[in-house]
């Protein structure tokens, strides 16, 4: 909330509408358009959040709880829409699923550090974001083949759970190979 106060202060044509101090009061216009934020500790934030349409931004959707996720669908009546973005940090919950189990619900995308304008040089430099040197000390840290290298550089969920024992991939193999049995 804080960054959309910046861009509504520094917007170089006003947008109109009320900004209020509060981000579940949000910035409101005359014509019922709004737009709101929430913490992700409180499940009843979304109750009787009901509009012609809804769009709902889940940052950091990885560590939301299944409850906040259920209960923020409960405002996606009459064709709203839920954006999740987030690193793929987690092996479970709804954003792990809506890649995996509940892909063809969503429009997923995905964005490697590759990906990032200072490492492609298709735009001009942006200062503070992910550029060679990190990516290199990510390698030189962690290891090209490690999870957190996956995650953080290559955008890819981690194959194994911190806590597992057997990888997902292997099991997601002998999964394949018992389906070809049958």
């Amino acid at each position: 909330f804080r960054t959309i106060r910046k861009l509504y202060h520094n917007a170089k044509i006003p947008l109109g509408g009320e900004l209020f101090d509060v981000p579940d009061r949000g910035l409101q216009f005359a014509d019922g358009r709004l737009l709101m934020g929430f913490s992700a500790g409180d499940a009843e934030k979304f109750a009787g959040l009901h509009a012609l349409a809804v769009l709902l931004i889940i940052e950091e959707a990885s560590g939301i709880e299944q409850q906040i996720v259920e209960a923020a669908k409960g405002a996606l009546t009459g064709g709203g829409r839920m954006l999740m973005i987030s690193n793929p940090s987690k092996q479970s919950g709804e954003f792990f699923d809506s890649h995996h189990a509940k892909s063809k619900l969503w429009q997923c995308l995905s964005t490697s550090a590759f990906d990032s304008p200072n490492i492609t040089g298709s735009e001009p430099e942006i200062p503070g974001l992910i550029d060679r040197e990190w990516i290199d000390e990510m390698a030189l840290d962690y290891g090209e083949e490690s999870a957190v290298y996956a995650v953080r550089v290559l955008g890819e969920f981690p194959s194994q759970a911190a806590d597992a024992v057997i990888t997902l991939a292997l099991i997601d193999a002998a999964k394949e190979r018992w389906l070809e049995l049958m």
